[in-house]
C-alpha cells in the first residue's frame, strides 16, 4: 500500500489575473497540501493511495471531508487545537503564491506517529511530503523515516530545510527536493551535485529537481539527466508534486534509471499544461 503523509495541509484559495488584476469569478478552493497533491496525482496514474492528513480545528476537517467528497481515501489524524492556514495562488502573467502558516496542537506528532506505527507493513511505501506546521519539531521526518525502517517499509521524503537535512541523516529511502532547498543539506547550488551528495549522505536515492533545465536522479551509483519539455506552461503549480507521484508509481512498476526518470519528467510536464481550477482556458 502507498501512504502519503501531510502534516501541513491547506485550503488553496485560486484567482486567475488578467493582466495584473485578479479575477473573482474565476476564483476555485481547493484542499490542498503537498502530500494530498501527491494523493491526487497518484489517482491520476491509476495508482490507489492513503492520504494520512492533521486535521488542524473546525478548517482542518472541512478540508478533510471535502478530500473524502473529492474521492480520496484519507486517514484522518484530528487536531482539534490545531490551526489549519489558507494558501492564495493566483495563476496567469505574473504567477504568484502567498502561503500561509498552520499550528499544531499538543502531541499531533506522536499521534501522527502512533497511527503510522499502527498502518506500515513490510513492503508499503509512505511519501511524507511538505513543510510542518509551528509546534512540529523539525525532527518529524526523521522520526518517521526511522518508523518505516523499523517497519520494512520504503519511504520518500520531501521536505525543505532543517526537516529536510534531519530526514537524510535518518536514511531515507528517497530524497526528494528542488535546487534551492538543497541548500539545507549541500553546498553551493548545482542541482547535479546536490543528488550525489544527498546520496553520500545516506539516502538511497535521491530526486532533485532543477525547474525549466530538468532534473537529475542519483541511484544505483549512477546520476542520470532528463531534460525538462519544451511546452507551453501555464503554471508551476503542483510540478514537484507531480515528480513524486510520477516517481513512486514508477518504482512500483519496476522502472529505475533514466526510465524512471523520464517518466518523471513527462508527467510533471503534463500537469503544468494542464489548466488549474479557476484559470482561463488557454489562449483567452
Amino acid at each position: 500500500m502507498v501512504y502519503t503523509l501531510t502534516m501541513h495541509p491547506a485550503v488553496d484559495l485560486f484567482l486567475h489575473a488578467q493582466g495584473d488584476v485578479p479575477e473573482r469569478r474565476g476564483a476555485a478552493v481547493q484542499a490542498g497540501g503537498k502530500g494530498v497533491n501527491v494523493s491526487r496525482f497518484l489517482r491520476r496514474l491509476g495508482r490507489p493511495s492513503r492520504c494520512v492528513v492533521l486535521c488542524g480545528g473546525a478548517r482542518g476537517q472541512f478540508l478533510c471531508a471535502s478530500l473524502a467528497e473529492e474521492g480520496l481515501d484519507v486517514l484522518p489524524v484530528d487536531d482539534p487545537k490545531g490551526f489549519c492556514r489558507i494558501n492564495l495562488k493566483c495563476t496567469g502573467a505574473h504567477e504568484q503564491a502567498l502561503d500561509g502558516r498552520g499550528r499544531a496542537g499538543a502531541n499531533a506528532a506522536e499521534r501522527v506517529l502512533s497511527l503510522l506505527a499502527s498502518l506500515l507493513r513490510s513492503g508499503d511505501l509512505l511519501a511524507a511530503c511538505g513543510s510542518l506546521p509551528d509546534g512540529i519539531d523539525s525532527g518529524f521526518y526523521a522520526a518517521a523515516v526511522r518508523l518505516a525502517r523499523k517497519k520494512d517499509a520504503q519511504i520518500i521524503v520531501d521536505a525543505s530545510g532543517d526537516a529536510l537535512r534531519e530526514a537524510l541523516e535518518a536514511s531515507p529511502s528517497l530524497l526528494r527536493c528542488n535546487r534551492a532547498e538543497a541548500s539545507a543539506f549541500a553546498a553551493g547550488t548545482d542541482a547535479e551535485d546536490a543528488a550525489r551528495e544527498a546520496v553520500a549522505r545516506g539516502a538511497a536515492a535521491a530526486l532533485v529537481s532543477d525547474g525549466e533545465n530538468g532534473a537529475y536522479l542519483c541511484a544505483d551509483g549512477r546520476v542520470f539527466f532528463e531534460q525538462a519539455k519544451r511546452i507551453e506552461v501555464l503554471h508551476t503549480v503542483g510540478a514537484g508534486d507531480a515528480l513524486t507521484a510520477a516517481c513512486i508509481d514508477g518504482i512500483l512498476r519496476g522502472l529505475r534509471g533514466q526510465a524512471l526518470l523520464s517518466r518523471c519528467i513527462a508527467f510533471a510536464a503534463d500537469v503544468i499544461a494542464t489548466p488549474l481550477p479557476g484559470a482561463a482556458p488557454a489562449g483567452r
